[in-house]
């Protein structure tokens, strides 16, 4: 039997663009789970982290939200095996996709909303940098969700999609501060457009907001109890401004580098044109991520998630993990006897 030719496979893809989304996600999912199980040597810096602080189960941490550092030390004591972490991860990019795919389904159909998930796995953060499961990965499902029912609720009023948003953005605090990120775009929006405005006066945007600061409030509490104790992390990390022309150089920069980008120069292109170019190329692309991401990782020496937690067993844990019942942390960057043990004091 000979192998189906590439048009006739586009225009099944164009027939049935949720079963090829489902058999892309199948496959996304195996080939991100097993490649990091198979060739990396060590666990990514994240994850032995996540193994370190997960343990302490506390509703605060020095240093970020602690919802990804649960789930980790959850798969730790239910499988123990590192596969674990990348199907976790593998979840969470899954969900994502899945929620990006029924918003835009809504908008421009079925291949259209295919497309989508095809061109937003281009971002590293969806493929080989999701084997680490940080912050950065758990906070994706819940953005993806919050867009979905912002737009459903705008569209259908209904109160499942302000509960779904509200349940959406208060897990999304417990994913990674850059929540507000979401929120301000969405509190802009709904101020200047007409139609969103009309909204205000019905209950559903007040309940969506008790919703999500009910789903929020036991990490809301600690961070006032702890005098909001990660923004010292994120001040030690930043770079100061060499002045007031960086704050308006940077956004520069970045606004020329989008209007140059691949993506902006492709929607140029005739639509018949460039629906057929997008999906090989796609579909290349994936193809060239499975085979040329993990060299570098794969040279390290060992590291599991057992000798991690044996490592720091015999060498004493580091002062970062002898919180005190307040969550404040002796350990800072500048202290060296961490370093060689500790990836939170590390450079």
């Amino acid at each position: 039997m000979s192998a189906p030719s590439p048009s006739a496979l586009l225009a099944w893809v164009r027939a049935h663009p949720g079963r090829a989304f489902a058999g892309f996600a199948a496959l996304h999912a195996v080939v991100w789970t097993a490649l990091p199980a198979l060739i990396y040597l060590n666990l990514p810096l994240d994850l032995i982290e996540a193994l370190m602080y997960g343990r302490e189960w506390q509703l605060g941490y020095d240093k970020l939200p602690p919802l990804p550092w649960w789930l980790v030390q959850i798969a730790y004591r239910l499988v123990g095996h590192d596969f674990a972490y990348y199907l976790l991860a593998e979840i969470a990019v899954l969900t994502g996709f899945a929620f990006v795919f029924l918003a835009a389904r809504a908008l421009i159909g079925g291949l259209g909303a295919l497309l989508a998930v095809l061109i937003i796995d281009g971002l590293h953060y969806l493929n080989y940098t999701a084997a680490k499961f940080n912050h950065d990965v758990i906070q994706l499902p819940f953005w993806a969700l919050a867009g979905l029912a912002w737009h459903r609720a705008l569209r259908g009023r209904q109160l499942s999609d302000w509960l779904l948003l509200g349940l959406a953005v208060g897990m999304s605090l417990w994913a990674k501060y850059f929540v507000v990120v979401l929120v301000a775009p969405m509190l802009v929006f709904a101020l200047v457009d007409r139609e969103a405005r009309k909204v205000l006066a019905t209950p559903g945007p007040w309940i969506a907001v008790a919703v999500a600061l009910i789903v929020a409030a036991p990490h809301v509490v600690w961070l006032i109890k702890t005098d909001f104790l990660p923004l010292a992390y994120a001040e030690h990390r930043a770079v100061l401004s060499r002045g007031w022309y960086d704050h308006l150089w940077h956004p520069f920069l970045f606004g020329v580098s989008r209007l140059f980008s691949p993506d902006i120069r492709q929607a140029a292109k005739p639509a018949a044109r460039r629906e057929n170019t997008m999906l090989t190329r796609l579909l290349v692309t994936f193809i060239l991520f499975i085979t040329t991401t993990t060299a570098a990782d794969s040279r390290r020496a060992p590291i599991t998630a057992e000798s991690a937690l044996s490592n720091s067993a015999s060498h004493g844990r580091c002062p970062s993990n002898r919180r005190s019942s307040s969550a404040t942390s002796p350990c800072r960057r500048s202290t060296s006897r961490c370093r060689p043990r500790c990836s939170t004091c590390s450079p």
